[in-house]
């Protein structure tokens, strides 16, 4: 709660990285990146250095984890419509960051998108 002049407004408190209601009573940490709290469950889901690489992603991109349906995702997909909008400019730490990205948004933890990676690149 904010008081300002006399009156008293409530604020909305979210997780930075899927945006779920935080409560003043939930324990939380607080980001070193973007100083947002993080709610319990994310802290469960993901590692530190998940959390700064997800939070950096969301900060360059925008958009929050869960933002979109899961089945929605099709990482073959995603992945083909980087390579054709990049073309010649094509570079792969780049589009990799971004097929995470667009996978964070599709509920998609990093240890599942590795997997899937994996997968692909084997078959």
């Amino acid at each position: 709660m904010i008081k300002v002049r006399d009156q008293m407004l409530s604020e909305r408190i979210r997780c930075a990285i899927c945006h779920t209601d935080i409560n003043m009573s939930t324990p939380v940490i607080q980001s070193t990146i973007n100083y947002g709290l993080i709610c319990p469950t994310c802290m469960r889901l993901f590692t530190q250095e998940e959390i700064d690489i997800i939070l950096n992603l969301f900060i360059l991109y925008g958009g929050y984890f869960g933002q979109y349906k899961r089945d929605k995702f099709s990482l073959i997909e995603r992945l083909l419509e980087i390579v054709e909008k990049e073309g010649k400019n094509f570079n792969i730490e780049t589009s990799n960051m971004k097929l995470l990205h667009l996978a964070l948004l599709h509920g998609i933890t990093p240890k599942e998108f590795n997997q899937s990676l994996e997968t692909f690149l084997k078959d």
